[in-house]
């Protein structure tokens, strides 16, 4: 980073007199620092020079085409930006924060300030990390190349008053606004910031709770084929073509990897396609180093499992599709649109511009909205896909059935089997299957009633309320005396504040030491916790301690023992 920044006349005014401005000779202090630069950190620096000063003439053409004029570049320029937890120090303004400012808002005014002559009297510390500053930088300079023009677009359409007052009352009003802010978090590639402690607090619970109920999680796995399920229901030819291109890729991994460079080769939706939607989450920008340097962070290791069948379902989704479309006769550029619309609105997806407004909002929606970006596609599929193109005469009674069957009813049950860790033991359960599915897409309220069904009322709403809950629980069973609930609930309890032991492990170590113990015969054990698997037994309730039921199929005896 300082070897970078000493190119610039500009950063190397602000080391001497912002970063090393406490040292007594901050030239020597400067030159001790560059001299331990290695050759190879030299050759880093000079790259990563050459891959901004590359981006140039694409970013001018987008200036030119967004602001009428060109751009002015300086020489070895590499944009400065101010550390961002540094109280007290103006962040630099940069283009793109012109540009997110610009985003929607009628007749505003956008400089590039990279094409501004700079403040010589600027003497604040800048941010010197190599990592932080190029990754920042390129991206943004990249999302400018590609925004600039799209902001200019939509920024023409809102200057129109008539098309103003025309979205606004198809929108009850919402209309301008919505546009704005989608505009505003597309550009930046991310929603809003979070500059509060309480925000910070809130979002590192939910970051480490995430990884600590899903990272490893077979059952979780598994769900991420649900979806699957609404992309059949789209059309009736995808019960031919999806299991043809399933047993294709079940030949050979280089017949899926073949299948998957002819999708990303096609669709520029699927390469840009976040299937590290949740890690995108999860990481911080130290992941990203860390990935840099060859290394992979813990959250990647532990949703690993849940990204591959992500990406697979994904793939094997859009080929099917698209192999319909050809069947229907589509050209090429119409068949690649059919694909790319119906992944868009039946797999979860983690862009940006892909998420309602409420998805995109602080870390309190953030945490409302946790485990629901699936669940929001079936609400849209079911309403505008099914009831809404039914009564636009766009679908017939036939399509509607068909619909309905993969997109409800089948991943109705395949979810309850899921989640159960076995089939229906009768008409209720399929009964009920059916009826707690389509909750989980009601905002909250749906949340309770399901979770007051499943036996989890009590235990929180949110995913970073885990972590509290299984804190108070060691707690109290400590001022209880309860040796091995302290034990049982403080592993929890560090593995939803840390992140670092997921649930997952957790039930399979109990599944094993209670089939080493001879108190269970069930091998789904290592996969389910005790009372997961009681709730299919009729009267059960969750076990306290080591005061479980079994199930009623198993003949093994054991002493119960009272705490």
């Amino acid at each position: 980073g300082y070897y970078v920044l000493s190119k610039n006349k500009d950063g190397l005014r602000r080391l001497k007199r912002g970063n090393l401005g406490s040292f007594g000779n901050s030239e020597q202090a400067l030159k001790a620092v560059l001299d331990s630069v290695t050759e190879q950190e030299k050759q880093l620096g000079d790259w990563a020079l050459e891959q901004l000063q590359a981006q140039f003439p694409r970013a001018n053409q987008a200036a030119i085409i967004a602001l009428g004029r060109e751009l002015t570049p300086a020489d070895n320029y590499f944009p400065l930006y101010t550390p961002a937890d540094t109280k007290g120090l103006d962040q630099q303004m940069d283009f793109m924060t012109q540009l997110e400012e610009k985003a929607g808002v009628p007749k505003t005014s956008m400089e590039i300030s990279e094409a501004k002559e700079r403040v010589e009297t600027s003497t604040g510390p800048v941010e010197a990390n190599f990592f932080q500053s190029y990754l920042h930088n390129i991206a943004r300079v990249e999302r400018f190349i590609n925004m600039a023009p799209a902001v200019n677009e939509v920024q023409n359409l809102l200057n129109n008053k008539e098309y103003r007052h025309t979205l606004n009352k198809a929108t009850n009003g919402y209309g301008v606004k919505i546009l704005h802010n989608w505009m505003k978090d597309t550009t930046k590639g991310k929603s809003s910031e979070v500059n509060d402690w309480t925000g910070r607090l809130l979002t590192g619970l939910r970051r480490n709770a995430m990884v600590y109920a899903i990272g490893f999680n077979i059952p979780s796995v598994m769900r991420q084929t649900l979806s699957l399920g609404n992309a059949i229901a789209i059309d009736p030819l995808m019960m031919k073509h999806v299991p043809m291109n399933w047993a294709k890729n079940k030949q050979s991994w280089d017949t899926y990897r073949t299948m998957e460079n002819e999708v990303m080769g096609k669709s520029v939706m699927m390469r840009t396609r976040s299937f590290d939607r949740v890690e995108s989450i999860l990481n911080s920008l130290s992941a990203t180093e860390k990935r840099m340097m060859g290394k992979q962070d813990y959250s990647r290791k532990a949703l690993g499992f849940i990204r591959w069948m992500d990406r697979h379902t994904t793939v094997l989704a859009w080929k099917s599709l698209y192999d319909v479309a050809t069947d229907r006769k589509m050209s090429e550029e119409q068949a690649v649109a059919f694909a790319d619309d119906g992944i868009s609105k039946t797999q979860p997806m983690g862009n940006a511009r892909d998420l309602p407004d409420f998805f995109r909002g602080g870390p309190l929606q953030k945490l409302l909205t946790t485990f629901q970006n699936q669940v929001n596609q079936n609400y849209n599929f079911w309403t505008h896909d099914i009831a809404g193109e039914l009564r636009a005469g766009k679908i017939s009674k036939r399509v509607v059935a068909h619909r309905v069957m993969f997109s409800y009813v089948m991943p109705a049950l395949l979810f309850g089997m899921i989640g159960r860790g076995g089939l229906p033991k009768d008409w209720k359960d399929v009964a009920k299957d059916l009826a707690l599915y389509p909750l989980g897409s009601l905002f909250l309220i749906g949340r309770v009633i399901y979770n007051a069904a499943q036996g989890f009322a009590g235990g929180g709403e949110t995913v970073a309320e885990i972590g509290i809950s299984e804190l108070e629980k060691t707690i109290g069973a400590g001022f209880r005396g309860d040796v091995g609930g302290v034990v049982k609930h403080g592993i929890k309890a560090t593995g939803a504040l840390t992140g670092r032991i997921p649930a997952q492990a957790i039930r399979t170590v109990e599944g094993a030491y209670d089939l080493a113990q001879n108190e269970t015969d069930d091998y789904r054990r290592l996969i389910y916790s005790e009372w997961a698997l009681s709730r299919g037994d009729k009267g059960g309730t969750a076990p306290a301690g080591r005061k479980r039921r079994l199930r009623k199929r198993t003949t093994r005896k054991r002493k119960l023992r009272v705490r």
